[in-house]
């Protein structure tokens, strides 16, 4: 699953983060850059346009608060029964 910036933004004004922790996030999700190595080689800078920063551990956190109102919406539909436990989500 691929994290939509915006949409976790939103999320997070919704749950109450604000100001300059808000602000702080914003900006650790974007104008990320990365390069790819392969063997002695390494590619361009690209820019991150999706997703979250690989290996940070605040990106597990903001990736649970991503879909934590997955399984809400899963479990009203009838018939379909769905757990989550950190990243997995079982049906």
């Amino acid at each position: 699953m691929t994290v939509w910036k915006e949409k976790l933004l939103l999320k997070l004004i919704r749950s109450g983060i604000r100001s300059n922790l808000l602000h702080w996030l914003e900006s650790f999700i974007s104008h990320r850059a990365y390069k790819v190595r392969y063997g002695e080689h390494y590619s361009k800078y690209h820019i991150l346009q999706i997703g979250l920063p690989q290996g940070a551990v605040t990106s597990c956190t903001l990736f649970n608060l991503y879909i934590n109102d997955l399984i809400g919406e899963l479990n009203s539909i009838p018939d379909i029964k769905c757990l989550l436990h950190a990243d997995d989500l079982v049906f």
